[in-house]
């Protein structure tokens, strides 16, 4: 009878301290959740394909606004006010970086 208390109170403490373990686990998880993914996203919007495509496409913007009228141009910098918002403009030149300005005024 005292072997099958033992058994059983250590199954209780292993479901306990399991249940303690994934409780544990989710709270870590809540919190340092954001922070990884806030992490990922910054050395994704670092990479050189990503820097390398939004280049292409500002680029790509300058010259359709180049070649178009006044309602197409504010519609060009419609679209250049919401894909180049969170872009950091270190990684593009001067020329690029004077367009978007203009697209802001």
């Amino acid at each position: 009878m005292k072997t099958f208390f033992s058994i059983l109170g250590i199954i209780i403490a292993f479901v306990v301290i399991v249940f303690w373990l994934q409780y544990f686990w989710l709270a870590n998880y809540k919190f340092f959740a954001p922070k990884y993914q806030e992490a990922r996203r910054n050395v994704f919007e670092n990479t050189q394909s990503y820097v390398e495509g939004k280049r292409q496409e500002i680029s790509k913007y300058m010259y359709e606004y180049s070649k178009s009228d006044e309602e197409w141009k504010k519609a060009i910098c419609s679209l250049v006010r919401n894909s180049m918002a969170n872009i950091d403009k270190s990684h593009l030149n001067y020329e690029q970086n004077i367009f978007i300005d203009s697209c802001y005024k």
